[in-house]
């Protein structure tokens, strides 16, 4: 299997003349994405003639020898030796990779599209291949899909097989710069450090305006998610300084302030009405609203809250603590998320506070009490998280052993495993990560990537700093100083 000599496939352009912003041609959007750092780029074109598809080729050609970049023909092996470009991309429709070889000869690249474990055997058994096309991996308009979208699961599934196989591969379908950090990291093999070679995009670059602008940008989350986007994400909530102003309940009102610090954030624990407005037009603030001792008096300041921040237009995040526990306490969290409509807002709660607050009912001891995932807690749990996410357009976060996040953009929810149990022993560990959820949804506009995507890496944080402390650790009582300390070390690492 061919593998000497590889290409960088990390950002691999893909055409598509049907999408061009006005004024611009298929050749200007290729030299403004090679300007902007494509690495790879594949010639599409099913609607032109075989001699108008060799023109264009030739003068794509031109400009992606200047760059050192190889140019990929989609299905059409005529066009790439009458051009004599650097390689060919079929489907399985298309001519059978074997047969391409014998074509094109030993030096060319070729690339094979894979959508299941099957084809993807098939294709390491051929051994001609150079590269497979995974995918697709969500919806995309860009081509008329013949079975359900893989999601990230089943790209990792199939991305465990290349890495024992030694085949490079790209990941395609519905991909863009909102949600390539989440596709990277979610199909990566972590416990091998293995990740996809690239990223396959169309739209993204192709209906820009500005195709050089995004494809650097492109470029640069693709590089980081290679690497981490945590970092990404703690460099970005270092630039912008949110203001976390905290409503949240007394007994963790020390510990949310210096998680908060530590990840570099500035917390404000204030429950005065009269400043709401002000705080609220500080450019980088957010909201942090936890319910834990709800009182008549604060009702109508949680309210008032969520009316000043949705104004501005500014991240809340929404803590039902205890929903379930409490006539009192389910009326209060179902009533302030009512008035969280419209607004931009993330819902953070253990199972079943989730479950209580989508209006199913459960029986819950305590504010910290859980639903257990087996006997159909699972799937209840989904559908209340899927619930919310549809009806409020909010992105749902559900914690325990493991977090789930959910959106309604993201037909699977992203699951973040790590932490201890001793996070679960100390008071105001669950309460105090609204704050680093706050701090990094706040900053992903900042780093380009989406909301699910930056709140996800929160968690991942949060669980990587609990494990490195109860790794070092006596009890509980030391616990919490050292989880500051990581928290604060992941600030200064590079």
């Amino acid at each position: 299997m061919p593998t000497a000599n590889a290409p960088d496939y990390s950002v691999y352009l893909v055409t598509d003349s049907t999408m061009l912003p006005e004024g611009t041609t298929v050749v200007s959007q290729v030299e403004a994405a090679l300007n902007g750092g494509a690495t790879i780029v594949q010639l599409r074109e099913k609607d032109l003639s075989t001699r108008e598809f060799i023109d264009r080729a030739k003068e794509v050609h031109a400009l992606t020898k200047q760059f050192g970049v190889p140019l990929i023909i989609n299905d059409r092996v005529d066009v790439a030796i009458a051009v004599d470009c650097e390689g060919v991309h079929v489907g399985q429709d298309d001519m059978p990779a074997t047969k391409v070889r014998q074509m094109i000869g030993e030096d060319k690249i070729i690339g094979v599209s894979t959508r299941d474990l099957d084809e993807l055997q098939e294709v390491i058994d051929q051994g001609v291949a150079d590269y497979v096309g995974i995918g697709a991996i969500y919806g995309t308009k860009t081509k008329n899909l013949d079975r359900a979208p893989m999601g990230t699961a089943g790209a990792k599934k199939l991305l465990e097989v290349c890495h024992k196989a030694g085949l490079h591969n790209v990941l395609i379908g519905g991909i863009n710069d909102k949600n390539v950090d989440t596709v990277i990291r979610e199909s990566s093999v972590p416990e091998v450090g293995y990740t996809t070679d690239g990223v396959a995009v169309v739209s993204c670059i192709m209906a820009s305006t500005d195709a050089q602008g995004a494809t650097a940008s492109l470029g640069a989350i693709i590089k980081d998610a290679k690497g981490t986007s945590i970092t990404r994400l703690l460099k970005g909530v270092a630039e912008t300084s949110p203001l976390v102003h905290h409503i949240t309940n007394n007994v963790v009102k020390n510990i949310s302030a210096n998680v908060t610090l530590a990840v570099g954030a500035s917390p404000i624990m204030s429950e005065s009405a009269e400043e709401l407005d002000d705080l609220s037009r500080i450019p980088s603030s957010c909201l942090v609203i936890n319910t834990g001792t709800a009182t008549p008096d604060l009702l109508e300041l949680y309210s008032k809250a969520v009316k000043a921040y949705s104004r501005e237009n500014k991240f809340i995040v929404f803590d039902p603590v205890g929903c379930g526990a409490s006539a009192f306490r389910k009326s209060v969290n179902r009533g302030l998320l009512e008035k969280l409509r419209g607004s931009k807002f993330i819902i953070k709660g253990n199972s079943a506070e989730i479950l209580a607050l989508s209006g199913l009912e459960v029986k819950q001891k305590g504010v910290d009490s859980h639903v257990e995932q087996g006997e159909g807690g699972a799937s209840a749990i989904n559908t209340a998280a899927k619930g919310l996410c549809e009806k409020y357009n909010c992105t749902v976060v559900v914690t325990g052993e493991k977090d789930y996040v959910f959106s309604s953009d993201y037909p699977a929810p992203t699951i973040i495993s790590g932490g201890d149990a001793l996070m679960g022993r100390v008071t105001g560990t669950g309460c105090s990560l609204a704050g680093v959820i706050a701090s990094f949804a706040h900053a992903s506009s900042h780093v380009k990537t989406d909301v699910h995507t930056a709140t996800a890496n929160a968690l991942r944080a949060y669980k990587l700093a609990g494990s490195r402390a109860a790794e070092k650790c006596d009890g509980p009582g030391t616990f919490v100083p050292l989880f500051l300390d990581a928290l604060y070390a992941q600030t200064r690492a590079d």
